[in-house]
């Protein structure tokens, strides 16, 4: 197992997981989502591709609509 934070909070996930396994892991709508890693947004493409490393550093932001 690994450790990142997501939004300042320590999840632990399995080795080789990505991007997209920890949104599946946190249960976590990928819909309307935009997330950064170590303060660099991760285009959506990438979400399959980026393998986690222990000690990472992600943000979630979820778009809300209203004005």
């Amino acid at each position: 197992m690994i450790t990142v934070k997501v939004n300042g909070e320590a999840v632990d996930c399995p080795v080789s997981s990505t991007v997209a396994d920890l949104l599946r892991l946190t249960e976590v709508d990928p819909l309307g989502v935009a997330i950064a890693v170590n303060q660099q947004v991760l285009p959506r493409a990438q979400w399959h591709q980026h393998e986690l490393v222990g000690d990472e550093e992600l943000q979630l932001f979820k778009a809300i609509a209203g004005g």
